[in-house]
């Protein structure tokens, strides 16, 4: 980009054709600009070289130096006689595709407009630098270059078509061929282990949930395994006071609400359940709730936003009083507010897992151009990785936040329901196919060999992990108590519930094995009389994880104090 891009207004004279950083994100930022005291040259970019723009509150135009001067009787008389700024054409350019002549370059060049002050329009080009310039109140309407005009003169534009989409390369491939057990069957036995204890915890939760044997036999009395007995070591001992998620995907309490939340802002908006605005504004508010962001952010920008707006109630627990951004105009909204969080050096994300930063300005007002081949490509889908494929359509959206949005969406939105957005669909194979995160593809990187196996291998395991559960349970003697389905019959564990899972489980594995059975037992000696008895809140299974047997001790002396914050996550 040419020096000084990110600074001052340039007007269109030679257009930069250097290669963006990869790493270079154009700003936002509206920004003070100046211009070059000996001339107002209009056909190059040249640091600190702009254009004048028009005072509203002194009701006319100025130029504003480095050094704080006015000068208005510097500039020419066309700027000097010039009226301010009215409604016209031009002013409806917001958000749209334009091309904006060089005359240095002879040449049109493609920007989407995505700022407007002061009579200004701000153009983010495809080439990835962003300007500010004053434009005709005209589209230019004929073909090749417009008539030359005076430097100081609004610049020529027209409307234009968005470029094409480029297609994103499949990050995880399909998985086809088979694979063999784990090789490492202390890993495999442990994994067992935390599911049927997972499963366990749940039905002593929720006591009136029926759940099903894989025998068709009725299930003894939920009793949660003691550790040292019955095949377990001191596994139990952390299980017990941990927070973390359930065997099944679908049974998610933090899916769950985010549904409810979805759902009660879609009826607020008015739209119809199933129609293309609905399924859209859905996947936009899921993949919102994976950028990140920390829940206050979502707040202190709906207190922004009009009366009359959507709040979400305060029986949805953390989400109370909060509104995700999902049409355009509360997109481009969000956008203006968080850049201010930038500015003022405010936090922005929570700690629960690695986001996209200052990127997501970038992303979120792209996702407004994406979103309908994402709707399109879901009503499409027939297999669950296609419709896995859809929502890595959007711009910034990877295997992890487009594979758990996509299930917050199918799960906690649709309940399951896939005649609301993809009546082609088979959600069966979700069986045999995920998108994985990289918890879970390191534990099956460690069960099987430690060799690195990529995602699809990955996603292979999972599957083998997810169809051989049965089998497995009844080796290691466990009554597993699968879900029940509508038919009456139980509910298989799919690959998509083996990741969710897993995601827990490797958090659950680095406790396990850091702090051994000598570790374990001061975590559960200190921990587990203030926890029932309600003196101090559960701590989460990332928690446990940065434990170390040396270290438990002193650890859990804080937590008991109230002296650790732990980061919101759904």
């Amino acid at each position: 980009m040419h020096a000084g891009g990110a600074g001052g207004r340039r007007r269109p004279g030679w257009k930069s054709t250097a290669t963006p950083s990869s790493t270079a994100t154009p700003s936002m930022a509206w920004k003070l600009h100046t211009l070059e005291r000996t001339r107002l040259p209009r056909r190059r970019r040249v640091d600190s070289v702009g254009c004048p723009t028009f005072d509203f509150h002194a009701g006319a135009w100025r130029v504003t130096w480095k050094n704080g001067d006015t000068e208005p009787d510097r500039l020419p008389a066309a700027c000097l006689a010039r009226a301010p700024p009215a409604e016209k054409p031009r002013d409806g350019a917001l958000h749209r595709w334009v091309e904006v002549y060089w005359a240095g370059d002879a040449k049109w060049f493609l920007g989407r407009v995505v700022g407007k002050r002061e009579g200004e329009l701000k153009i983010a080009y495809t080439d990835g630098e962003t300007h500010s310039h004053v434009m005709q109140d005209e589209p230019f309407a004929g073909a090749g270059a417009p008539p030359e005009i005076d430097d100081c003169a609004p610049e020529p534009w027209r409307f234009a078509e968005a470029p094409p989409r480029p297609k994103k390369r499949r990050k995880t491939a399909r998985a086809t061929k088979p694979c063999g057990p784990p090789e490492d069957q202390r890993l495999c036995k442990l994994v067992y282990q935390f599911l049927y204890h997972r499963a366990t915890t749940r039905r002593l939760m929720y006591p009136s949930e029926t759940v099903v044997s894989a025998d068709g036999k009725a299930l003894p009395a939920a009793t949660l395994p003691e550790a040292g007995k019955g095949g377990f070591d001191h596994g139990p001992l952390i299980q017990s006071l941990g927070k973390m998620g359930n065997v099944g995907r679908g049974l998610d309490s933090g899916t769950v609400t985010m549904g409810d939340f979805v759902r009660a802002k879609l009826e607020h908006a008015g739209l119809q359940q199933g129609s293309d605005a609905w399924v859209g504004q859905a996947v936009l508010m899921c993949v919102h709730e994976m950028d990140n962001w920390l829940p206050n952010v979502n707040k202190a920008w709906t207190a922004t936003t009009p009366e009359g707006g959507f709040r979400a109630p305060s029986t949805l627990g953390g989400l109370g009083g909060a509104n995700f951004p999902s049409s355009r105009e509360e997109i481009w909204s969000f956008v203006a507010f968080a850049e201010t969080l930038w500015d003022l050096g405010k936090p922005k994300f929570a700690g629960s897992f690695q986001n996209q930063g200052k990127r997501l300005l970038t992303y979120l007002p792209l996702r407004l151009y994406e979103i309908d081949d994402v709707v399109a490509a879901l009503r499409a889908a027939r297999t669950w990785a296609d419709a896995c494929d859809a929502l890595l359509i959007l711009s910034g959206v990877g295997d992890y936040v487009g594979g758990q949005a996509l299930c917050t969406f199918f799960f906690g939105v649709c309940k399951g329901d896939v005649s609301r957005f993809a009546p082609n669909l088979d959600a069966t194979t979700m069986k045999s196919f995920c998108l994985c995160g990289p918890g879970p593809e390191g534990v099956v990187q460690k069960m099987w060999g430690g060799v690195q196996l990529g995602k699809s291998e990955a996603v292979k395991r999972l599957a083998w992990l997810a169809e051989n559960a049965e089998a497995r349970f009844q080796a290691l003697g466990l009554r597993f108590p699968f879900q029940q389905d509508a038919d009456g019959k139980r509910k298989r564990l799919t690959a998509v519930d083996l990741e969710h899972a897993l995601c827990y489980f490797s958090r659950y594995l680095s406790a396990h094995d850091s702090l051994k059975a000598a570790g374990a037992r001061i975590v559960h000696d200190k921990l587990a009389g203030p926890i029932t008895r309600g003196e101090c809140p559960r701590p989460s299974i990332k928690w446990f994880a940065k434990l170390k047997e040396k270290t438990a001790a002193k650890r859990c002396d804080k937590w008991l104090k109230g002296g650790v914050r732990e980061a919101f996550t759904s």
